[in-house]
């Protein structure tokens, strides 16, 4: 049995100075995954992760949340195109940061 690979679409994101031009399934998946290209950098290595220390480094994901706009704007034609998707980036954000956890959990429980 094969599983067919979803259709992705060509979407436009764009939070304050932060413009990705990426593939997704869905607009909520666009949004979805411009966080997760905007907040990389704040993630450390799987072998970082400790009782006392967590997956995200804290103090650069406050440096890059503090970059980022009040909402998470999903085009389809352009930047400046009609917007399809336009969500508050703190709910994003969240959902980001619920993966991140979930997956630290993940990790520590593989030790």
């Amino acid at each position: 049995m094969s599983q067919s690979t979803p259709q992705l679409s060509k979407f436009y994101v764009q939070s304050a100075d932060h413009r990705w031009v990426l593939l997704a399934p869905d607009v909520e998946g666009a949004a979805l995954r411009f966080s997760q290209l905007v907040l990389r950098t704040c993630v450390r290595g799987k072998q970082s992760v400790s009782p006392k220390l967590s997956l995200i480094d804290e103090t650069q994901f406050q440096k890059i949340v503090s970059t980022v706009g009040e909402t998470v704007d999903v085009c389809e034609s352009g930047f400046e195109g009609q917007k399809v998707g336009i969500f508050d980036a703190p709910d994003v954000i969240e959902l980001w940061k619920q993966q991140m956890e979930s997956l630290e959990s993940i990790i520590r429980k593989m030790e």
